[in-house]
């Protein structure tokens, strides 16, 4: 029995980026019997059960937490989710799942919690993340550079299986990577300041004589302080994907930070999937140097120009292979973990 201390997204639930997540590891186990679990502070007194046929997914109150104990004893292998999932449980696992936790690994939660001011929450996290990695026989990480991370934080010994694993899912893989586009620049998301929004706001403005295309759920908040030239508006998901198959290049500027060397940007990878040529000032994004992605750098086209339309072209096809490459780790990933579970040998 593999035990996964999540809940499992109804129908009835929105589906978040984790909760995706939670789904698309879910698909690899088809075939083997799961239990989910999630506790919770204020709801499910009376516990909610679902019974399928290969899976049971529980959601209890606190008062019913050693309804986990019997779980945690029989479990082959205890899946976490995320640090979060065992922040009303931490000593329940450190007692009765040594050495049973496969932890994947998002980001780096407690430095996450620090960089946002909370510094005694981040400690508290570091020590429930602590106690993930020394039970854990395997850890995923969603790129090489995180996985590293972990491991030289808590020198994890070599016994413990290692793989790398991002998150995504190709729906529009079949989409005309060679259609006409008529959209200069995009930007996608909301308007945190992480995701640079002032640079954003800068570089459309510079270029008025471009076409540029903002996609925000905060959209009146932006258009009375970019040009005329600027579509400021909302869209559906799939509404997003047509645009960026319209689109040259597509804005996602990151500070320097932990955050985000080792992060996965869906946004990027939505770029180079869809043939947008990706704007950045930091380059070291998760681990696509590495996979060779190609990018313009913000303070040139900002300061030299718009770049030269064969440039982009040549950029865009080799942002294809990169994507190629990228797919090949989900694969290889995927069939790491599937084996792992079901007790094969890993080569």
């Amino acid at each position: 029995m593999l035990l996964i201390l999540s809940l499992f997204p109804n129908k009835h639930e929105g589906i978040d980026g984790a909760l995706q997540r939670v789904k698309q590891i879910d698909s690899l186990f088809i075939n083997i019997f799961k239990v989910y679990f999630q506790l919770s502070a204020r709801r499910y007194v009376l516990p909610y059960v679902v019974f399928s046929e290969k899976r049971v997914e529980i959601r209890a109150h606190l008062i019913w937490i050693l309804l986990l104990v019997p779980l945690l004893i029989c479990a082959k292998q205890v899946y976490i989710h995320s640090v979060f999932s065992i922040f009303r449980c931490s000593l329940l696992i450190k007692y009765f799942a040594k050495n049973k936790i496969i932890f994947d690994v998002h980001g780096v939660v407690p430095e996450e919690i620090a960089y946002n001011g909370n510094s005694k929450k981040a400690k508290k996290f570091v020590y429930l993340e602590n106690i993930a990695v020394n039970n854990s026989c395997c850890i995923i990480g969603v790129t090489n550079k995180l996985l590293n991370h972990i491991i030289n934080k808590y020198n994890v010994e070599d016994s413990v299986r290692k793989i790398v694993l991002p998150m995504f899912t190709f729906e529009m893989l079949s989409q005309d990577l060679n259609s006409k586009r008529d959209i200069d620049i995009i930007y996608a998301g909301g308007l945190q300041k992480w995701q640079n929004i002032d640079k954003l706001i800068k570089l459309v403005n510079r270029h008025q004589e471009k076409i540029s295309v903002i996609l925000t759920p905060d959209s009146k908040k932006i258009s009375g302080v970019v040009g005329k030239n600027v579509y400021c508006g909302t869209a559906t998901h799939s509404e997003v994907y047509k645009k960026l198959l319209n689109s040259k290049l597509g804005f996602i500027c990151r500070e320097d930070h932990l955050l985000n060397s080792v992060a996965c940007p869906t946004k990027l990878v939505e770029y180079l999937m869809l043939g947008v040529v990706p704007i950045v000032d930091f380059i070291e994004l998760g681990d696509f140097v590495e996979l060779g992605y190609e990018y313009i750098r913000y303070e040139d086209i900002l300061n030299i120009g718009f770049p030269d339309i064969n440039d982009i072209e040549i950029k865009r096809k080799k942002n294809i292979s990169a994507f190629i490459r990228f797919v090949e780790i989900i694969q290889k990933g995927q069939n790491k973990l599937i084996s792992f579970v079901n007790g094969e040998e890993l080569e």
